[in-house]
């Protein structure tokens, strides 16, 4: 008790003592820390996929084939010249694996199927949905009601949405699938995630990485009988599967490790502006007000998640 406290009254003194103090945010920690840094990164190098449908000429189910196979024998070398542990698919791991490597797999059909019928911006905005969906199945799994700051950015990643896309729908009519299809990518996505963090935390980033590639490229095979492809597809096609996949879902799923679901899906929604910032540079589409309005929505929720994701590790221990 400091001298200016024992100097009060007693009552004084009992009035105080009897007022709830806030709790000290707790600080991050280095892997905690690093994990954030993962969570960033990843947010740039996706936001640039929202490109690629419109570089390459493929349908969906071919593109989303052909790009995870590339990622998948990158990491997969990388797993095995590293030597990583194997041990996690034993018993249970490999139904888990399977799951959601057909959850990522879904997530990224619909994804590219919206993109193709209702535009780029109508499935990025809506596919980041997908953090307020995981804020509310993380509490509903742990039957908990979800902490005020998560409900906070859930509901700015919202605001941002309809930002973006409500005027949309005047302007462009967007097809009511392509807009069912976004959403059903965010909820696929925000499934997975949620799977991971719960069922295949303990997993080597490299391995998991690499084996949900390659579970989402076998399933898509069919999709490649009698397939021919040029040189500058192939360049394409490597460029994708490699720095636009591989590097930034690993650093998702390193970050998935290390922080709760929530906080990842919320730091993730950096992928709408970073996205809308690469359109706008490389293919000459400037944004909207209300697009910009919407990207500081979604950007303030990130920052919101970062804020506070010492305090949700705890919790969630």
């Amino acid at each position: 008790m400091s001298p200016a406290t024992v100097a009060l009254p007693a009552a004084r003194r009992a009035t105080i003592a009897a007022v709830p103090q806030r709790p000290c945010a707790m600080p991050l920690s280095s892997s905690s820390r690093r994990a954030l840094w993962y969570a960033h990164g990843a947010a740039l190098l996706l936001g640039g996929t929202a490109l690629f449908p419109r570089l390459i000429a493929l349908p969906a189910e071919q593109l989303v084939s052909l790009r995870t196979a590339i990622a998948a024998l990158l990491l997969l070398s990388l797993a095995l010249a590293r030597r990583s542990s194997w041990a996690w698919l034993a018993g249970a791991g490999k139904r888990w694996l399977l799951l959601s490597g057909l959850l990522l797999g879904g997530h990224w059909w619909a994804y590219y199927e919206a993109i193709q019928r209702g535009g780029v911006g109508l499935a990025v905005v809506l596919v980041y949905s997908s953090p307020a969906m995981t804020v509310l199945l993380e509490a509903w799994l742990h039957r908990r009601w979800p902490a005020r700051h998560s409900l906070l950015a859930a509901t700015a990643v919202s605001l941002g949405v309809a930002l973006v896309l409500l005027p949309r729908f005047g302007d462009q009519q967007p097809a009511p699938l392509a807009a069912g299809l976004a959403l059903l990518a965010a909820l696929l996505y925000a499934l997975r995630n949620l799977l991971v963090r719960e069922r295949l935390a303990q997993a080597p980033g490299l391995g998991l990485a690499g084996t949900q590639f390659a579970v989402v490229a076998l399933a898509g095979l069919p999709s490649l009988r009698g397939l021919h492809l040029d040189a500058s597809t192939w360049a394409w096609l490597l460029l994708f599967g490699s720095l636009f996949t591989a590097l930034p879902h690993l650093a998702l799923l390193l970050a998935l490790q290390r922080l709760p679901t929530s906080t990842v899906a919320l730091v993730a929604s950096l992928e709408v502006p970073y996205a809308v910032l690469l359109a706008w540079w490389l293919l000459q589409e400037p944004p909207g007000t209300t697009l910009l309005a919407g990207g500081l929505c979604i950007l303030g929720a990130a920052w919101l998640a970062s804020r506070h994701a010492g305090d949700d590790a705890a919790q969630g221990a």
